[in-house]
């Protein structure tokens, strides 16, 4: 009952493949190890990385479409501008779009879509903003797309 079990005595008595095969069983794991730390933690660098990019782009266009004393209107003779059709009940209106100015930068404008019928209601309200005699290159656009029936 005097046997000593300790890792000595196991390289000690056992054979040179057992040895070697036990080593590169512990190299093997230890780099899965590894390899699979970094995948996580690469993960969630990519994971954080795209919300701070959606955070940051969306703090380069800030949008506000609340009056504000400080901004300089410039559309004034066209903006506000709501296109809507009531609804075929009876009980209120289906807004396609709205277009304001975007108080938040000096020269921008957003455009609220309504989503149920988001493309056509893009194609119209770019219809409206290129009949206005401005040049729209000199604005920033802002779309906001609303859920359908908002």
């Amino acid at each position: 009952m005097g046997s000593n079990y300790s890792i000595k005595n196991i390289f000690e008595n056992a054979d040179k493949k057992r040895v070697v095969g036990f080593l590169l069983a512990g190299v093997v794991i230890v780099i899965l190890l590894v390899v699979l730390i970094l995948m996580l933690a690469s993960g969630n660098e990519t994971d954080s990385g795209d919300e701070q990019s959606v955070e940051e782009m969306q703090q380069e266009t800030l949008v506000s479409t609340e009056y504000n004393e400080n901004h300089e209107y410039t559309l004034d003779e066209y903006l506000p501008w709501t296109y809507y059709e009531y609804l075929e009940d009876g009980s209120g209106v289906d807004v396609k779009y709205d277009i304001t100015e975007n108080t938040a930068i000096p020269k921008g404008i957003v455009v609220t879509l309504g989503g149920c019928e988001e493309e056509a209601n893009r194609a119209s309200a770019d219809a409206y903003l290129n009949s206005l005699p401005i040049e729209l290159d000199e604005y920033e656009i802002t779309y906001l797309v609303k859920g359908c029936g908002e």
